[in-house]
C-alpha cells in the first residue's frame, strides 16, 4: 500500500492545473470561501495582523521561489501547514494582482504535538485549557486585516487526505511549500504525496531542514527517487540557523512516482 491507495482511485478526474476560481468550483463548489465572511473583527492594532512571525519565510524567498513562475499566466501554489498564515500572506502579496493566481492552504489549524507538550510547561500560544484552539481564527484575521481573502484558499484537513482530494481531481500546482508536520513519517508522507501534484516544471520545497526528522525524511526521498536537491539558508533566529530544501521537477525524469 502508499499514499494512493484510498476510494475511488479507479474514478479519477484530470483537470491540470486549474486558476481561482476553477479550483474554488472544483474541491468546494462555490466561488466564495464562507469563513473568511465569518471571521471576526480585529479588536486592536496589535491583533489586525501577525506579519512578522519569526519562523516564517522571507518575502524575498517568497519572491524567489515564485520568479520563474512570472511568465505564466497564473500562479497555483500550495502550502502544506499554514499555522496562522504569516508565509501564506507573503505568498499572496506577491500574486495578488493577478485574480487568477492563489494560495491554497492546507491545515487542520487543530494545532500539533509540540503545542500538546509545551502546554504542560506553562506555554499556552496556540491551546487554552480544555482542548479550546486559537489557530484559525488568528488565521482567518490575519489573512482578512491583509485584504487578502480573494488569493488565499484554505483547506482544512490533514495534509494526506487534502493531498488524496487534489490527487483525486488530478488537480496540480506551479509551487508546493512542505511545512506542516516535523516528524520523520508525517514529513516523508507529504513529501511522498504532494511531489505527484507538481506541474511539469514546478518545484516543492521545504524548511526545517535543519530538523533531525524532517532532515532524515527529505534525504530518504532525494535518494529513493534520484532527486537532485538544493538547499538554502533561511531566517537565523534563536541562535538556529533555519534551512532549506528544494525539488525541481524539471531536472529529473521520475521513474515509480504516478504523474
Amino acid at each position: 500500500m502508499d499514499v494512493f491507495d484510498f476510494f475511488p482511485v479507479h474514478e479519477r478526474k484530470f483537470h491540470g492545473k486549474v486558476c481561482n476560481s476553477e479550483l474554488k468550483k472544483t474541491v468546494f463548489d462555490c466561488d466564495y470561501m464562507i469563513p473568511f465572511s465569518k471571521a471576526r473583527e480585529a479588536e486592536s492594532e496589535v491583533q489586525a495582523a501577525e506579519n512578522d512571525f519569526p519562523w516564517s519565510l522571507s518575502k524575498e524567498k517568497c519572491e524567489e521561489i515564485l520568479s520563474p513562475y512570472r511568465k505564466h499566466p497564473f500562479i497555483s501554489i500550495v502550502e502544506v501547514g499554514t499555522h496562522i498564515g504569516t508565509t501564506a500572506t507573503r505568498f499572496a502579496h506577491c500574486i495578488r494582482d493577478n485574480p487568477d493566481s492563489y494560495v491554497l492552504c492546507v491545515d487542520t489549524w487543530l494545532s500539533d504535538v509540540a503545542d500538546y507538550i509545551l502546554r504542560r510547561e506553562g506555554v499556552k500560544y496556540n491551546l487554552k485549557e480544555g482542548n479550546d484552539h486559537l489557530l484559525f481564527e488568528r488565521f482567518l484575521r490575519n489573512v482578512k486585516s491583509n485584504k487578502l481573502e480573494k488569493s488565499i484558499i484554505p483547506l482544512r484537513l490533514p495534509s494526506l487526505q487534502a493531498g488524496q482530494i487534489l490527487y483525486y481531481y488530478g488537480l496540480k500546482f506551479d509551487v508546493i511549500y512542505i511545512d506542516a508536520s516535523h516528524e520523520y513519517l508525517n514529513v516523508k508522507l507529504d513529501l511522498e504525496m504532494f511531489w505527484n501534484l507538481l506541474t511539469e516544471d514546478g518545484c516543492m520545497f521545504g524548511d526545517d531542514y535543519h530538523i533531525e526528522g524532517v532532515k532524515k525524511a527529505v534525504d530518504e526521498f532525494a535518494e529513493k527517487y534520484n532527486l537532485k536537491m538544493e538547499t538554502y539558508e533561511g531566517v537565523y533566529f534563536s541562535d538556529i540557523q533555519q534551512l532549506g530544501f528544494i525539488f525541481r521537477k524539471k531536472n529529473d525524469l521520475i521513474s515509480g512516482l504516478v504523474g
